[in-house]
């Protein structure tokens, strides 16, 4: 003890023989210091990380990066519409938005195109769709014939009016006469003419002349629940199709865990512009790099001002109780020095 305090004695008559000098140690100390936390700690934002890396679940996890754009860090962003179709439409509008700002993103994926399989539509059907196309080809023959020889709209719509007189007059003067004229399951039978396909070749011509770059081919008539209809498919959807996904990749800006803070800034302000040309669609920002970044952004947020609060109150209570300001700012400038 006694040689302690002897050491204490000459280190304290060293120090205020030269306060200047230790002032300026110290000075350099503490920027040292900072410059050395910035370049060398890092901030683990990842959940995984506080798992171990033997665990199955996260070699598991590893595997399928490179399924997932690349293996790119990906956020989600999560659409809800009142329809499936609204919401690809915002999806489309939000997707040629990003597809643009190469700045603060790599890629958006959203859809596998169907039509990459179409040609092997047929073979899966279930056996009372296949019945209801012989049964919707043989009802239309001879339109379809008809339309073969001149396929334009005004022939069509003057085949349809010859198919519709003719099975009306048949059925005025002469239905009465055949009894399986009513049964309308046997193929062939000519019974009521479907007017679906009419009817969405009148909605596509009065679409397109209004301007709606939204089309529906009136093919989809002829299948049984619209079989071939691959407007919708494709998507990557959730709760029988009310929400639909999107993975966009963000272009980071370094390795930090604010590295993708502009990306996903810059994605919610295009959500909430494309938000305006459908404001009954909902969309947000989700996924675990999105979690992540708004839990590490919310956490340094709530320390820094936890950090001067706490030394308000501490300044607060030190003016108190030595009754004056100098004292309190020499000790909150040693405080600040010794973090």
């Amino acid at each position: 003890m006694a040689l302690l305090s002897r050491v204490l004695q000459i280190w304290l008559g060293w120090v205020l023989r030269r306060p200047r000098t230790v002032l300026v140690l110290a000075s350099l100390a503490a920027v040292m210091s900072i410059v050395l936390a910035v370049n060398k700690l890092e901030v683990q934002d990842d959940q995984l990380e506080l798992i171990s890396p033997n665990h199955p679940l996260i070699s598991l996890s590893h595997r399928l990066d490179p399924f997932h754009l690349g293996g790119k860090t990906t956020f989600t962003v999560a659409v809800k519409a009142p329809t499936p179709e609204q919401g690809i439409w915002f999806a489309n509008a939000l997707t040629s938005l990003i597809e643009q700002d190469s700045k603060h993103f790599r890629g958006v994926l959203y859809r596998i195109d169907p039509n990459l399989l179409k040609s092997y539509a047929l073979l899966y059907p279930d056996v009372e769709d296949i019945h209801a196309l012989r049964a919707a080809v043989t009802d239309n023959a001879s339109i379809l014939q008809g339309l073969a020889e001149e396929p334009d709209a005004i022939a069509l719509l003057r085949l349809f009016n010859q198919e519709m007189t003719k099975r009306m007059v048949g059925e005025l003067f002469t239905g009465f006469l055949d009894e399986s004229a009513t049964d309308t399951d046997t193929p062939g039978s000519k019974g009521p003419l479907d007017l679906g396909f009419l009817v969405q070749t009148l909605d596509g011509l009065r679409d397109g002349l209004q301007g709606s770059q939204h089309y529906r081919s009136p093919w989809f008539s002829f299948f049984k629940n619209n079989f071939l209809d691959l407007s919708t498919e494709g998507y990557f959807w959730e709760g029988d199709k009310r929400y639909l996904l999107m993975f966009v990749a963000p272009e980071k800006g370094g390795d930090g865990f604010d590295a993708a803070q502009a990306s996903i800034r810059q994605l919610r302000s295009l959500i909430q512009q494309v938000q305006r040309a459908y404001p009954e669609v909902q969309a947000g920002v989700t996924g675990q790099e999105a979690l992540n970044n708004d839990q590490m952004v919310s956490a340094l947020s709530d320390m820094s001002r936890a950090t001067w609060l706490s030394l308000g109150g501490i300044l607060v209570l030190m003016v108190v109780f030595f009754r004056g300001l100098n004292r309190p700012l020499i000790e909150l400038v040693s405080l600040g020095t010794g973090l």
